[in-house]
C-alpha cells in the first residue's frame, strides 16, 4: 500500500471511530444529546457559528493557560512529546 493511500485510509478510519464514539455518547447520555441539539440549532445561523467558535477559542485559551500553570511538569512532557511526534512524522 502506498504512503498516500495509507494516510487516506488512516484518516477515514479515525473519522469513523470518532463518529462511532459520538453516536454511542449520543445514544447513552441525555446531557450530551441536549448539548449537541442546542449547538446544532444555534449554528444554523452564521452569527451563531462565529460566536460559538470565538467562545470555544476563548475557553481553550483559558483552559490551556490555567492548566499549564497548575500542571507545569505534565505540560513540559506534553510539549516535548508533541515535538518528538512531529519529528517522527516528518521522517
Amino acid at each position: 500500500m502506498k504512503f498516500r493511500d495509507r494516510r487516506v485510509w488512516d484518516t477515514v478510519m479515525s473519522a469513523g471511530v470518532f463518529a462511532v464514539v459520538l453516536v454511542v455518547l449520543l445514544s447513552v447520555d441525555e446531557r450530551v444529546r441536549r448539548h449537541v441539539e442546542t449547538r446544532l440549532t444555534d449554528v444554523a445561523t452564521f452569527d451563531g457559528a462565529l460566536s460559538h467558535l470565538s467562545e470555544a477559542g476563548l475557553m481553550l485559551w483559558y483552559t490551556t493557560s490555567t492548566q499549564s500553570v497548575e500542571h507545569a511538569p505534565m505540560m513540559v512532557f506534553v510539549v516535548i512529546a508533541a515535538v518528538l511526534l512531529l519529528c517522527m512524522l516528518r521522517t
